[in-house]
């Protein structure tokens, strides 16, 4: 979503999706009746693990499986003070999960040794777009992340690590468009640190 108010400003869009294995939800809308301030949000999620725990009961599966986990929730909110420009900030955190953990279970399928994964993502970005004509626009972005992984893996040999991973990231770009040509130039920076 680009921030893009909705046709009525004064209504929330959302919608509702639920398949198999996820579930997806999604609003927007405009902020105090205002087409100026619009915000979005959206959550999205596995349960996979409901399947798995059938399988458990029905001693089919060892209880060191679990269900890969899947999941996603965002915010952005986006401000228009004139018809030149526009301001987006976003805020999203998500994450997945995977472990098999030998328990010793007498189940019909079972795990030998050990598999833990964990990954979380953290990010808050601000975009601003300057547009005061047809022919120019300006646009900055600027951003940073976190990212957390955590892996246990005990298959013939015990190894456990934790990672984490800090980004930060600058670009801006200008466009020109006079008549039938296009020139565009920009400059982006960005900044790494990973502690293990």
């Amino acid at each position: 979503w680009d921030g893009t108010p909705t046709q009525d400003s004064r209504g929330l869009d959302g919608a509702l999706d639920l398949s198999a294995s996820s579930a997806r939800a999604f609003i927007q809308g405009p902020i105090a009746n205002s087409d100026r301030s619009t915000m979005a949000v959206a959550a999205r999620r596995t349960y996979l693990e409901g399947y798995f725990q059938v399988m458990k009961w029905a001693n089919l599966i060892d209880t060191a499986f679990a269900a890969p986990e899947f999941n996603e929730l965002s915010a952005r909110y986006a401000f228009r003070p004139d018809a030149s420009q526009r301001v987006i900030v976003t805020l999203l955190r998500t994450g997945d999960s995977l472990a098999l953990v030998n328990s010793g279970d007498d189940s019909a399928i079972n795990v030998e040794g050990a598999l833990e994964l964990d990954n979380k993502l953290y990010m808050a970005s601000a975009d601003y777009l300057l547009a005061p004509s047809d022919e120019l626009q300006w646009q900055s972005t600027v951003a940073w992340t976190t990212d957390r992984s955590y892996l246990r893996r005990d298959l013939g040999g015990e190894q456990e690590r934790t990672f984490i991973t800090h980004k930060a990231y600058l670009r801006s770009d200008l466009t020109w468009s006079p008549g039938a040509h296009t020139v565009q130039g920009g400059v982006d920076a960005s900044m790494r640190q990973t502690v293990a």
